[in-house]
C-alpha cells in the first residue's frame, strides 16, 4: 500500500474472508482447511489476473490491490470470482464461500490508503453478514 502513497496513485482495495474455515478445520481437519485456503487463493488470483495483485494477509483473509480501475471492471472481476466459485464448488464436498468488500482509494479525496483498507474490510464484514443471513 505504501507504494501507492509514494507513487501518488489511486487504487482499489478488495478484502476477502473465507466463511466457516474454523468449522471445516474442526470437522474435517487442518489439511482440509489448508486445501480450501489454497483453492480460494487460486480463485481470487485468477479472477483478478491482469488488474490486481492478490495477497494472503491472515489465516483465511486475503486482499487484492488493484490499480485505478473503473467500478465496472471491479464488478466484472467479482462476477468472474462468483462464477468460478460456483464451478469449483460443483465438484467439492466442502464448499468454498468467500465474503468480500471493497473501497476505492483516491489520492485527492480519501483520507489515507490505510483508511480505505479499513473501509474495504468493514464492507467485507457487511457482505459476510448477508451471506450468513444476519
Amino acid at each position: 500500500m505504501e507504494q501507492y502513497v509514494i507513487k501518488d496513485k489511486n487504487a482499489t482495495i478488495v478484502m476477502f474472508d473465507l466463511n466457516d474455515l474454523k468449522s471445516t478445520n474442526d470437522k474435517h481437519g487442518h489439511k482440509a482447511g489448508d486445501e480450501i485456503i489454497f483453492h480460494a487463493a487460486k480463485t481470487i488470483e485468477e479472477s483478478f489476473m491482469g488488474i490486481g495483485k492478490a495477497y494472503r494477509i491472515g489465516g483465511d483473509e486475503f486482499c487484492v490491490i488493484c490499480n485505478d480501475i473503473p467500478k465496472k471492471v471491479l464488478d466484472s472481476a467479482l462476477s468472474n470470482l462468483d462464477d468460478l466459485l460456483i464451478k469449483v464448488n460443483q465438484t467439492r464436498d466442502i464448499k468454498i464461500v468467500l465474503a468480500y468488500g471493497y473501497a476505492f482509494y483516491n489520492k485527492n479525496e480519501s483520507e489515507t490508503i490505510y483508511s480505505t483498507f479499513i473501509q474495504a474490510d468493514k464492507n467485507m464484514y457487511i457482505h459476510k453478514a448477508k451471506l450468513k443471513g444476519l
